[in-house]
């Protein structure tokens, strides 16, 4: 098995679920640094045969997952090559207090979720030839992450975190004298962004867009080139500050016939925030970036101008908590 993509709905998946997929039976609850087996047990490096082949692992929406999943994971799922979690573990599971997480279990996934951070990172840190990883809503990063993460994963192309996970001050880098990370994202989520209330700068705005994108990248591709990280951004300027970018939407291809890109009306992935009321009657400008990473040489980046929209002056929509939304739409 090379991919594993899990998606929660009506069942719950706990820890042991998701080790059952990957080994085929119950793994160990310990494990020494990078799935070494603690320096003890002969046959523990051959305890996962099918996690050893794993290159795509996908958990998304899998609130029940702790702190101790990573740690098995270091038995044999340290091959994989690109990571996605989104809203897992028991921090974003507390707060619906409709009971549906009450009693012991609750509590064990309580008192596990102060370790996600570490946990996570530690065998994150031995997947020594991860290429893309994708890390929102599951634990509340220390500022080192992307500095830990650069240095122990050489291969390591983009990153994307949320804002929300993420310290006040946000991340601190410092460059890898061999690593291969160029493109760090942070993404907002829509929902906490644009429920944000009056503060310093007076509250959050927000802008719905939709856009069309002809894109034919094809001829972008060549013999070296490995993947295009591909995303729309929106620039506009406002008193305080000249420059503003926000990643729209983004998309990687990883191969040559899947380069040209065709959307109609389509909507933004990542929610489009304004720390202000500074998104009223703005022209707003959409560019096309594409990062070429190559297989053998640097990472380069380019882009190409697209269409201006001036967002309405009005509202014409809002969110709870007194969000303030503006209805847009690109066509180019």
């Amino acid at each position: 098995m090379s991919d594993l993509r899990l998606v929660g709905g009506p069942i719950e998946l706990y820890d042991d679920d998701v080790v059952s997929l990957l080994y085929g039976r119950p793994s160990y609850d310990s494990a020494g640094p990078c799935g070494d087996g603690g320096g003890g047990g002969g046959g523990r490096g051959a305890a996962a045969p099918r996690g050893a082949r794993l290159h795509t692992l996908a958990l998304v929406g899998l609130p029940l997952l702790t702190a101790r999943l990573p740690y098995r994971l270091l038995h044999g799922c340290t091959g994989v090559r690109h990571v996605r979690m989104e809203e897992c573990g028991g921090g974003r599971r507390q707060g619906r207090g409709d009971g549906a997480t009450a009693g012991p279990a609750a509590a064990a996934i309580h008192d596990a979720e102060a370790l996600v951070a570490e946990s996570l990172l530690r065998w994150l840190c031995c997947c020594r030839g991860l290429v893309n990883l994708r890390v929102r809503h599951c634990c509340q990063w220390g500022p080192d992450v992307v500095s830990r993460l650069a240095a122990a994963c050489p291969s390591l192309e983009a990153l994307m975190l949320d804002d929300c996970d993420l310290p006040p001050r946000g991340f601190e880098a410092s460059p890898a004298a061999h690593g291969a990370l160029g493109c760090v994202l942070l993404a907002r989520c829509r929902e906490d962004a644009v429920r944000g209330g009056g503060g310093a700068c007076g509250g959050l705005s927000g802008a719905v867009v939709t856009f069309d994108l002809n894109a034919d990248l094809r001829s972008v591709f060549s013999w070296n080139t490995k993947q295009l990280f591909v995303y729309v951004q929106a620039e506009y300027e406002t008193d305080e500050n000249r420059v503003n970018e926000v990643v729209l939407w983004d998309h990687i291809v990883q191969q040559k016939d899947k380069a040209h890109l065709r959307l109609s009306g389509h909507k933004t992935k990542y929610a489009f925030i304004d720390a202000g009321r500074n998104l009223r009657g703005r022209t707003v400008n959409l560019t096309l970036v594409w990062c070429v990473m190559p297989r053998v040489g640097r990472m380069y980046t380019q882009r190409l101008a697209g269409p201006s929209v001036k967002l309405p002056g009005e509202r014409r929509g809002a969110g709870a908590g007194g969000g303030r939304e503006w209805i847009a739409r690109a066509i180019g």
